[in-house]
């Protein structure tokens, strides 16, 4: 993988949401390449108290990125109210590994979790 966008994640981790766990090597090498480490999650989780689950499995994750069209209504309302426990968090529109670089930029530098006209 070659980064589209240069910066250093400096050993920091990322939490990927997504359905069924899909693209998890290619994620995790877009990480890599810019000195992260992974956490994944799977999005469908349709369970009680999503919230609680969310705020576990991803307590250490540094940044948190959401793949919008992969995941549940729940998933979107639970990581919305859990945000505040990581330093970034970003919506990725698709499962592009161009979309998921983009949104782990954003959540690091602090931007808006998502941009209209992705």
């Amino acid at each position: 993988f070659k980064p589209a966008i240069e910066f250093d994640l400096a050993g920091k981790t990322v939490g990927i949401v997504v359905g069924r766990e899909l693209y998890r090597d290619k994620y995790e090498e877009i990480i890599k390449a810019h000195g992260g480490e992974m956490i994944m999650v799977d999005a469908f989780y349709h369970r009680r108290d999503p919230e609680r689950y969310f705020a576990r499995r991803l307590s250490g994750a540094d940044y948190v990125v959401m793949v919008q069209n992969q995941n549940k209504h729940n998933t979107s309302y639970a990581l919305a109210k859990i945000k505040d426990q990581f330093e970034g968090f970003a919506v990725a529109k698709n499962l592009s590994g161009i979309q998921v670089e983009q949104a782990i930029y954003r959540a690091y530098k602090g931007l808006p979790a998502f941009v209209t006209g992705q």
